[in-house]
């Protein structure tokens, strides 16, 4: 996390799932950056990227544990 007065930023891992259309639960570790700003009486998102890592072929990575 990096934060001055007024904008902040930050990146992590975070752990992402769901049920699929068959029924199975599914979930991966997804990559995230986010940007803060301060407003009046707190703290608001103002930028959110999730990704997923990726192999030297472009192919997404869903089953990597961090």
């Amino acid at each position: 996390i990096h934060a001055d007065p007024q904008v902040a930023f930050a990146h992590y891992l975070c752990h992402c799932g769901g049920t699929g259309p068959d029924g199975q639960p599914h979930s991966s570790w997804m990559r995230v950056s986010a940007g803060y700003r301060k407003h009046g009486d707190g703290w608001k998102v103002i930028h959110e990227h999730f990704s997923a890592p990726f192999d030297m072929d472009g192919k997404a990575l869903f089953d990597l544990q961090p």
